[in-house]
C-alpha cells in the first residue's frame, strides 16, 4: 500500500475568504477532526497545506486552507486531489479504503477457492456494494460482515461465506 491516501477532491471555492468545499468518501468526524496538514499533488510531487478550518457539510467538507487566503486562490484549487499521510491518519478498526479493495482477490473461507477479483464499490445511503468479477461474469454483492467475515488489504485478500455469497450476489447484464 502506498504510504498515503487520497481522501477528497476540491469541488469548487465556498465563500470568499478562501475556504473550498471537498468531495469525500471520508464519513468518520472523529477521523476528520485528527486533519491538520493535507497534501496536494501538483505535478509529480505532493505538496503539504496547513488545514486552518474543516467543517461537515453533509457527506462534503469545508477546509480554508493556509495557501488559499481569498476566492481567486480557493479557484485555482479547484478539481485538485488531497491525500493524508497513513502513518499520521491511521484509520478507525474495520474501516477500509475504496481504492485499496479493489483489485483484492474475494477468496472462499471454507473452501480456500478463488471466487473473483473486486472490480469497484459502489457508496449507497444503506449499504455499500461490491462489484466484483469471476473472469466471465460481474456481480454485485452488499459488502456486509456476515457475508465477509475478514478483510485483509495488506495481503489485498477478502474472504467470503460462500453460501451467503451465493445466496446474496445478483449478476449483472452486460
Amino acid at each position: 500500500m502506498d504510504s498515503m491516501f487520497e481522501w477528497g477532491t476540491i469541488v469548487r471555492p465556498q465563500g470568499i475568504r478562501g475556504g473550498v468545499k471537498v468531495d469525500t468518501d471520508l464519513d468518520d468526524p472523529a477521523f476528520l477532526s485528527r486533519i491538520h496538514t493535507v497534501y496536494i499533488r501538483d505535478g509529480g510531487e505532493m505538496q503539504p497545506c496547513g488545514v486552518r478550518t474543516l467543517k461537515r457539510q453533509g457527506r462534503a467538507v469545508i477546509l480554508e486552507l493556509e495557501n488559499a487566503d481569498d476566492r481567486n486562490a480557493a479557484e485555482a484549487l479547484r478539481g485538485k486531489t488531497l491525500f493524508l499521510t497513513r502513518s499520521d491518519h491511521p484509520l478507525p478498526e474495520n474501516t477500509n479504503l475504496i481504492s485499496d479493495l479493489i483489485g483484492c482477490r474475494i477468496i472462499g473461507i471454507n473452501s480456500q477457492i478463488n471466487i473473483g477479483t473486486v472490480k469497484d464499490v459502489s457508496r449507497f445511503p444503506a449499504q455499500d456494494v461490491y462489484t466484483y468479477t469471476d473472469g466471465q461474469h460481474e456481480w454485485m454483492v452488499p459488502a456486509l460482515k456476515t457475508v465477509f467475515p475478514t478483510v485483509d488489504v495488506e495481503s489485498r485478500t477478502i474472504y467470503a461465506n460462500e453460501a451467503l455469497l451465493l445466496q446474496t450476489s445478483v449478476m449483472q447484464e452486460r
